[in-house]
């Protein structure tokens, strides 16, 4: 849902909508951005898409669960050295950032349909 709907619905993402519990993914949970990007929304959905396009993403768990969080990153180029995003997102958040950005990109998808068939 981060990939595909990116590249249709990316720029209807209002740079104004921060980062909170309530998108499951908080600012405390980024923990780089590069020079000159807020911690907003927007941002984090195109450096999530580049991590996990590019398959920059790792997997850790605890002693208690099979997969307790993941750490994504997105780079410039190939080499990975110069980074522009990192991320350590728990599963638990990463669950609820997928179903409130799925909810977006369907009810993005309703209205387009609705204002073709007028």
């Amino acid at each position: 849902m981060v990939v595909l709907p990116q590249q249709h619905w990316f720029k209807k993402l209002s740079p104004e909508i921060k980062l909170n519990k309530e998108w499951g993914i908080d600012e405390k949970d980024i923990i780089y951005i590069k020079d000159g990007e807020s911690k907003n929304l927007k941002n984090t959905v195109k450096h999530l898409r580049n991590s996990i396009s590019h398959y920059h993403f790792k997997a850790f768990h605890n002693e208690k669960e099979d997969i307790s969080y993941l750490i994504f990153q997105d780079f410039t180029d190939r080499t990975k050295k110069n980074r522009t995003f990192e991320a350590k997102i728990s599963i638990a958040s990463l669950t609820t950032f997928t179903q409130k950005f799925s909810d977006f990109i369907l009810s993005e998808m309703k209205s387009e349909i609705n204002s073709s068939e007028s």
